[in-house]
């Protein structure tokens, strides 16, 4: 396989795994794995120390594997399409993550420390089974972005109210109680 900064991959059908080798191109800035009918992530991913962006498309992955974590240059995590309902955070360091795209999964939680994701800028939660956030997201004070559409919402999640530099806020489809909606429109003048 040639260097390059960037690669696409769709697996087909009939395809079982990933070739092993776009996991060692040190090279690798940019990659998107797609695959319907697999269901994790090789732990060769951590081999990746210059990935910037990982965008995964795995049909029947249930589980994020924890190596994604490690990846010491990781901006922005893409995953999407996936059977994902809740996953984890591992002690340490974290990636410096700036954008985390988690829509259309099965997410039915955050993980209790996911505020340590300090450095997010966007996130998009939109198209789970989330009903709240945990209160550590309040931490995430950088965030900017923020869509929580059609998920499972009855409340207003603490941290909405701390989060200063919020400039878009998406949060349609959500069962919200009358009064939930009162308060998001006194707040930041969103009508439902």
């Amino acid at each position: 396989m040639a260097s390059g900064t960037s690669l696409f991959l769709k697996l087909k059908k009939n395809q079982s795994s990933f070739p092993r080798e776009i996991f060692f191109n040190p090279y690798l800035e940019h990659l998107e794995l797609f695959a319907d009918h697999l269901d994790s992530l090789p732990d060769e991913i951590h081999e990746l120390k210059n990935l910037k962006t990982l965008s995964l498309q795995i049909g029947m992955m249930t589980e994020l594997n924890p190596l994604v974590w490690s990846l010491p240059k990781l901006e922005v995590l893409k995953v999407k399409k996936t059977q994902l309902k809740n996953f984890v955070l591992p002690e340490g360091n974290l990636s410096l993550l700036k954008k985390c795209f988690l829509s259309h999964n099965q997410l039915e939680s955050l993980p209790e420390d996911f505020g340590r994701l300090t450095y997010l800028s966007e996130l998009d939660l939109s198209q789970n089974k989330l009903n709240t956030l945990p209160p550590s997201m309040a931490h995430a004070t950088l965030l900017k972005r923020l869509n929580l559409d059609h998920n499972q919402m009855t409340t207003v999640p603490y941290c909405l109210w701390q989060w200063k530099n919020l400039s878009h806020l998406s949060l349609d489809d959500n069962p919200w109680t009358q009064q939930e909606r009162q308060k998001l429109f006194e707040r930041f003048k969103i009508w439902f």
